[in-house]
């Protein structure tokens, strides 16, 4: 009775040393009596930390491309051209109607730049006071000549150079009785042109241009002491 006794008073002792150091005891022994107390584990969840990192979208603005359109460059190539035109002739003191024709043949040496033959063939019927009396006439005058052209652009261009004329013309003077002089010879002679083209193709290394053409032709010849001027509208059509 007595052993029972002492026994159920350990037992309580060692349970109230527990309760006051629980963690200091893990297995001991009190009076033959095994007390084991088991540290309940303690866990611990980690919340895991999501960075996110948004980058900003760059945007890199390419250059647009430039086209440049060259424009092709035809070199020497063969040209031609003819026309006919009508206006007026001044011969002294006579003036009249005059016709006119003329072709050319030659090189564009480039787009701009032109040397080229000119034949002429201007004619012209004149009537005024010569020396105080009624004169009339006709001259007919064939220009040889070398021409220089430059092309400003493909509408407009210009054109200038000396000739060698081979004129012949006679005047006839007074009212009762004509009296008619007549003469020919070789004499010096100046052409020029001012001229508009409507081009028809200007396209390609190799095209050739070409179309319509009217302006204004000169050509004076230097005939003795008088001066034989011719000036004309005229129209054709080019190869150049």
């Amino acid at each position: 009775m007595i052993n029972r006794t002492s026994s159920l008073f350990l037992a309580c002792a060692a349970a109230s040393a527990i309760a006051l150091h629980p963690g200091d005891a893990s297995a001991q022994f009190y009076g033959g009596v095994q007390v084991g107390v088991q540290a309940q584990p303690q866990y611990v969840q980690q919340q895991p930390q999501q960075v996110y990192v948004q980058q900003q979208p760059q945007y890199v603005q390419q250059q647009q491309p430039q086209y440049v359109q060259q424009r092709p460059v035809r070199m020497g190539r063969v040209r031609y051209g003819f026309d006919l035109g009508a206006g007026y002739m001044f011969a002294g003191g006579l003036r009249g109607a005059s016709i006119v024709g003329s072709f050319r043949l030659g090189g564009q040496l480039n787009d701009q730049l032109a040397i080229y033959y000119q034949g002429t063939l201007p004619i012209g019927f004149a009537a005024g006071t010569l020396g105080g009396v009624e004169t009339s006439g006709a001259a007919i005058v064939y220009g040889s000549g070398l021409m220089g052209e430059w092309h400003f652009s493909d509408l407009f261009s210009a054109a200038i150079g000396p000739s060698i004329d081979y004129a012949a013309g006679e005047i006839c003077s007074g009212s009762s009785g004509l009296n008619c002089v007549g003469g020919a010879g070789a004499y010096f002679g100046i052409q020029a042109r001012l001229s508009i083209t409507l081009v028809a193709a200007s396209a390609g290394q190799d095209t050739r241009r070409y179309g319509f053409r009217m302006g204004i032709s000169s050509h004076t010849s230097f005939i003795g002491s008088g001066v034989f001027q011719f000036l004309d509208l005229h129209l054709g059509y080019e190869w150049y």
